[in-house]
């Protein structure tokens, strides 16, 4: 590193310049790429456990309804009673 600095960097200025661009390199880097993809991939993520929290959940309460035995209605009982 020192001889990169000896080399390249042999007054102050060129040293202040070089940080700015690499500052401004970061900063497109981050607000312009890497910004864009973790908000895309947090939003994938994001939609990925809803829709496996509601299809979790409507099995089992199909499963709830699956297991329940049959019902009647005081009026249905009426009317099969007579029939019969």
């Amino acid at each position: 590193m020192k001889f990169f600095y000896e080399t390249y960097m042999v007054d102050h200025h060129h040293l202040t310049s070089w940080n700015k661009m690499r500052i401004e390199v970061i900063n497109i880097l981050v607000n312009n790429i890497l910004l864009k993809e973790i908000i895309k991939e947090v939003k994938e993520e994001i939609q990925i456990e809803a829709e496996t929290f509601v299809i979790n959940k409507c099995k089992r309460q199909y499963a709830e309804l699956l297991m329940t035995g049959p019902f009647q209605t005081p009026k249905f009982d009426q009317q099969h009673n007579e029939q019969f």
